[in-house]
């Protein structure tokens, strides 16, 4: 509270600084025809329109310029001397301005009522008449602290008027609250001789009623229950539908599927009897041999890599042989070269093109590193490994051309060196893998 009054004070002082130091330029007035003035009002808020103009026309007439109330046929547009105060009263704040052609000035006031009221015009006049502060103070200086009302009673006074503002809030927060604990109390009122009321009607009346509603209740759910078994019977029946069409489609499906079937063994049939017909014009009757040469070679920096496959198949399976070459240096400019055989195996399937997968197992090879620092030759027989291949082909006439991949994985191990002072030997070994295309040509006997 002690704060509010000094932050009040110093707002209240500041306000009386700048308005000693401003003020509003009065010019002479010029009245009407008959010298007199009229004044008009409007006021918002708590207070009403003959209240402020009976104490503007009494303050106004004896510091200013006499005036009175319009009459009640109005004012001419013509008429010059018109003093209109318009009041607006909000927030505990009273404002008033006075408006007219020699005159356009303003004052509030935190008090309320007709003290509030009074003040805010005295101070308005108080701004704008700066020749008329001193007889302004002489007759109300207790009610304005421009007019150098000491510190003591200023705070005194704002202390009186936040205390009349705190208990006007208190008594509206007590009033409300004391309505709130009224409605509430009616509110519960109300329901509870509702409540009386409802229980007091379920009479002979209201049991009749509710077994009406029980046996319409029941017919309900018989009616539903009935609709129910007829809709799953439906559902039952479109489900029963469906799988009969789905039957009829996978029955449908597999006939089309057969008869695909037949038409391509058919057709296979008719090929190799043409192509027995073409043997027999031709004067010779084919044995189902084929036999293929296959090569691959690649090469990477300093390592090379070949390979060559030749294999014959009678009906649908085949053997071959394959020998792989590799050849490499390394950083230290060592020099490997590796040779190995395997001895192949495939399945080849035929159609107007064939497909063949196989496999081979290393039967043998030979190794050799040359140490280039040295000049020694370290040498080893000891060779295994397996390979995999697949082979796709077609077929003009009786030729075929072929392309395929081949994968290797080789060791070779126990390398050894023989010179006329030492044998010198190793247990680390040397692995080889890749995949290398290849191609190759057939013929079909």
């Amino acid at each position: 509270m002690k704060c509010k009054i000094i932050v009040n004070l110093v707002v209240i002082l500041t306000a009386i600084f700048f308005s000693s130091c401003t003020f509003t330029k009065t010019e002479p007035t010029q009245p009407s025809s008959d010298g007199t003035c009229y004044l008009t009002v409007m006021a918002r808020g708590e207070y009403d329109e003959l209240s402020v103009s009976s104490f503007s026309t009494s303050l106004i007439s004896k510091f200013h310029k006499r005036v009175i109330e319009p009459p009640a046929s109005g004012i001419s547009s013509t008429e010059e001397c018109v003093y209109e105060v318009r009041v607006d009263s909000r927030e505990f704040t009273t404002l008033v301005t006075i408006s007219s052609k020699d005159l356009n000035t303003s004052g509030d006031s935190k008090a309320t009522g007709n003290e509030g009221l009074q003040e805010s015009i005295l101070r308005a006049l108080y701004n704008g008449l700066p020749n008329k502060r001193e007889d302004i103070c002489q007759s109300y200086g207790e009610k304005l602290v421009e007019c150098g009302v000491d510190h003591k009673k200023l705070e005194k006074k704002l202390k009186d008027v936040l205390d009349v503002e705190e208990k006007q809030l208190q008594e509206e927060i007590r009033l409300l609250e004391q309505d709130v604990k009224e409605i509430r109390q009616d509110r519960l009122k109300i329901e509870k001789e509702r409540n009386a009321e409802i229980q007091r009607q379920k009479d002979e009346a209201t049991k009749k009623r509710e077994e009406e509603l029980r046996v319409l209740r029941e017919k309900e759910e018989k009616r539903k229950q009935e609709e129910l078994a007829r809709k799953r019977a439906e559902l039952k029946k479109k489900q029963e539908e469906k799988e009969r069409i789905r039957r009829i489609e996978e029955l449908r499906i597999q006939k089309e599927k057969l008869e695909r079937e037949r038409e391509e063994n058919e057709r296979r049939r008719l090929e190799e009897e043409r192509k027995q017909r073409e043997f027999e014009e031709k004067g010779y009757v084919p044995y189902h041999i084929r036999v293929r040469g296959l090569i691959g070679s690649s090469s990477s920096g300093s390592t090379s890599v070949s390979n060559i496959s030749f294999y014959g198949i009678f009906t649908n399976f085949g053997l071959g042989l394959n020998q792989m070459s590799y050849e490499t240096k390394s950083s230290s400019n060592n020099k490997f070269e590796m040779k190995n055989s395997s001895l192949d195996f495939s399945y080849t399937y035929e159609q107007d093109w064939t497909a063949t997968a196989g496999f081979g197992f290393v039967t043998g090879g030979s190794g050799k590193i040359t140490l280039d620092s040295s000049g020694l030759i370290y040498e080893t027989t000891d060779v295994s490994g397996f390979g995999l291949f697949g082979v796709f082909g077609m077929e003009w006439d009786r030729i075929e051309g072929l392309v395929g991949l081949r994968y290797d994985n080789v060791k070779y191990s126990g390398f050894g060196s023989k010179n006329s002072l030492q044998v010198d030997s190793s247990n680390e070994s040397y692995p080889i893998s890749g995949i290398q295309l290849i191609f190759g040509v057939g013929y079909n006997f």
